[in-house]
């Protein structure tokens, strides 16, 4: 059996066949998923997911490119949580009306904010998208809420949560991204020198979860793409770097999505 690519190299090849294999395909897409419920709201979320996890991971590329990786954590960090979003929608034909809930909680979160504002262009902007939206009862609603539990719903979702809160440490004004700028005394007990550039050298456990985005969220388009004509490109993609393609729903996820949504006819 052969090896999975790890270092770096081997990771942006895959990297960069997978975006050439997304940009190229141009041809008209019918978008239809077997043995579930024709559902726009939950094919267009999948879609649009899709596409940025795509977008997002030729962005961190470039900025990897120019000896930029932590700056491109944040980036990497985005296209994960989108992908495993698009493949939770996928998997979970409850999960469209709760994604849009959740969206529609937040904007009259964000519209109760502005108001406070001493800005009176912020505190008279109350006309927000999906702030009127009727919210749509679902038994998936904490999971589209809270990352934590929609990773949750997945075949080792404790492990797929754990990556994403490393991946945070990285992307949020912390410690972590602070001790990146100082060089440590030898006994590390104080600061020797502070820098201008970073230290962080872990570009190829980074660059692996970034191909491991662009697989799962090709792939939750691939379920709704009737010709899944990238299915053999993601295949060997998820092969090369030894994962699964495929990521699947706890049994107690899939009877809470069967219970939650009519299946077709």
């Amino acid at each position: 059996m052969t090896e999975p690519v790890t270092d770096p190299e081997g990771l942006k090849a895959v990297i960069e066949e997978l975006l050439e294999s997304w940009t190229t395909e141009q041809r008209t897409v019918e978008l239809r998923q077997r043995e579930r419920r024709a559902d726009a709201t939950r094919f267009v979320a999948i879609h649009s997911l899709a596409a940025h996890v795509h977008r997002l991971g030729g962005a961190a590329l470039i900025l990897v490119g120019a000896d930029r990786t932590l700056e491109s954590m944040p980036i990497v960090r985005c296209a994960y949580e989108s992908a495993l979003t698009a493949m939770w929608l996928a998997q979970n034909e409850a999960g469209g009306g709760a994604f849009v809930s959740e969206f529609s909680r937040q904007q009259r979160a964000t519209e109760r904010s502005l108001a406070k504002s001493n800005n009176p262009k912020f505190a008279s902007a109350v006309n927000l998208p999906y702030v009127d939206a009727p919210d749509i009862a679902s038994n998936s609603a904490a999971q589209a809420r809270a990352f934590e539990q929609m990773c949750g719903d997945f075949d080792g979702g404790v492990d797929l949560y754990i990556y994403y809160r490393l991946m945070s440490a990285y992307s949020h004004a912390g410690l972590r991204v602070v001790e990146e700028y100082i060089r440590p005394t030898e006994d590390g007990a104080d600061v020797a020198s502070l820098l201008k550039t970073p230290r962080f050298e872990s570009g190829g456990m980074w660059l692996f979860f970034l191909a491991a985005s662009l697989i799962w969220g090709g792939t939750a388009f691939d379920y709704i793409d009737v010709a899944r004509r990238r299915r053999s490109d993601l295949r060997r993609a998820a092969r090369t770097i030894g994962i699964v393609r495929d990521l699947q729903l706890t049994n107690a996820a899939q009877a809470r999505s069967s219970r939650g949504a009519p299946r077709a006819t």
